[in-house]
């Protein structure tokens, strides 16, 4: 095997470790959030909710399939669903509609749970993971070239 494919695979190994604890983290934040949301939005019916909205379209109920979206299964009934709901929050898929939708009928108060929600994921996990990956492979590539210094003199 060539030496730069080991040292890449080394520094996979490397990271691998760190990405473990990452996840566990982000595991934790899901399950804080996901109590929390359940005991705001535990009873919360989002089939045929926000009319006359710009979304009423995405939480239509019917029989047809030819509805826009399914965001009334986005709910928090158990700590499954509310972990799913969470990770289409985290890959910004379409949140503000699930936030408009829970707004729409809780109340404008609920918007601050997907604030934070989005602040905590995206801003602060979400750059420990960058500076996790990016010092990993500085690190390793450094004991590399010291390594070959070494090794030339």
């Amino acid at each position: 095997m060539k030496r730069s494919y080991r040292d890449v695979l080394g520094t996979l190994f490397i990271l691998f470790s760190r990405l473990i604890s990452l996840v566990v983290v982000i595991m934790l934040v899901y399950y804080f959030f996901a109590i929390i949301a359940m005991e705001c939005f535990l009873y919360v019916d989002l089939k045929n909710c926000c009319k006359n909205t710009s979304v009423e379209a995405f939480y239509k109920f019917s029989n047809n399939t030819n509805s826009l979206g399914y965001y009334y299964l986005n709910d928090f009934s158990n700590i499954l669903i509310s972990g799913v709901t969470l990770f289409e929050l985290t890959v910004v898929n379409n949140w503000f509609i699930i936030m408009e939708g829970f707004a729409h009928h809780t109340g404008e108060v609920s918007r601050t749970f997907f604030m934070t929600f989005y602040i905590v994921m995206m801003v602060s996990i979400h750059k420990i993971k960058y500076h996790l990956i990016s010092m990993t492979f500085y690190i390793v590539m450094t004991f590399y070239i010291v390594m070959m210094v070494r090794v030339n003199h």
